[in-house]
């Protein structure tokens, strides 16, 4: 009897021990957030040219020189984004900023408009620019880890710009200039996380095309520095520049004979703001 029951020890004491498997290394939380809305003011350095007339005739006028617009604005941004896919490397963006400016002033100079249409000396003057820059695009993060988000993206700049130049007193002048063509743009993206509460974060977009009497170009780049405060909440600072012309012709009804507007207009700007993410 005890050398059957010594037998099951014997077995036990041979037995392969069971193998534990190894713990799978959890892979690092990465910062990328899925919805982001931000709203900060921006102080700009404006200049704007603006070209009337008929084509090859007209005057060129740079607007904070002639017309006493001024060379600085104070206005606010709105911004927000949506990762719209469990991965998080598909994002849409939005954003508005109103650069809008107006004046008034007597004329120091006369004024040549081409087909015979001249400013004296002495006028009063007004003039506005109206402008509105509103871009929606689609972003792809073609590279994505626990430090870097590099993205190429698609999209639309919808840039109403109008502009109304009258003059009363010396000579009755009423000219006006306005397109709102949506401009399509490509560029990229690139987000850095230096520490999981700061944040370097660059957008650039590039246009230009011509057709049908139509020509425009357009550069915008933004980079900011962000620092998560709070889980939720996000303080920035940064540069924000932007180039744009676009040119019109119009035929009239003179034979052969067409119509020209152009804007050339861009800022560079210091912009603040608060962001809360999710």
């Amino acid at each position: 009897m005890q050398g059957a029951e010594a037998a099951p020890a014997a077995l036990d004491a041979t037995a392969t021990p069971a193998v534990t498997p190894p713990t799978a290394t959890p892979e690092p939380e990465r910062p990328w957030t899925q919805f982001g809305l931000a709203a900060g003011a921006v102080l700009a350095g404006v200049d704007s040219g603006v070209r009337l007339g008929v084509e090859g005739v007209g005057i060129g006028v740079d607007l904070e020189d002639a017309f006493e617009l001024d060379t600085t604005t104070r206005t606010a941004r709105i911004e927000g984004f949506w990762r719209f896919t469990k991965n998080k490397r598909h994002r849409f963006d939005l954003s508005w900023i109103d650069l809008s400016r107006d004046s008034s002033i007597v004329s120091e100079r006369n004024l040549d408009l081409g087909g015979g249409i001249v400013i004296p000396i002495g006028s009063q003057v007004s003039t506005r620019l109206d402008i509105n820059l509103i871009r929606a695009a689609y972003s792809y993060s073609f590279l994505q880890d626990d430090r870097v988000d590099l993205a190429v993206s698609g999209g639309f700049f919808v840039a109403p710009i109008n502009y109304e130049l009258r003059a009363t007193g010396l000579a009755d002048v009423d000219e006006s200039f306005g397109i709102t063509a949506p401009l399509p743009v490509v560029g990229f993206r690139f987000d850095f996380a230096l520490t999981p509460r700061w944040f370097i974060v660059n957008d650039t977009n590039l246009f230009f095309l011509e057709f049908d009497g139509f020509r425009g170009s357009l550069a915008n780049i933004v980079t900011s520095v962000e620092y998560r405060a709070w889980k939720h909440v996000a303080l920035g600072v940064g540069g924000d520049s932007f180039d744009r012309g676009v040119e019109r012709n119009r035929s009239t009804s003179i034979p052969g004979v067409n119509r020209l507007g152009s804007i050339e207009f861009d800022y560079t700007g210091l912009v603040l703001f608060l962001k809360t993410v999710f």
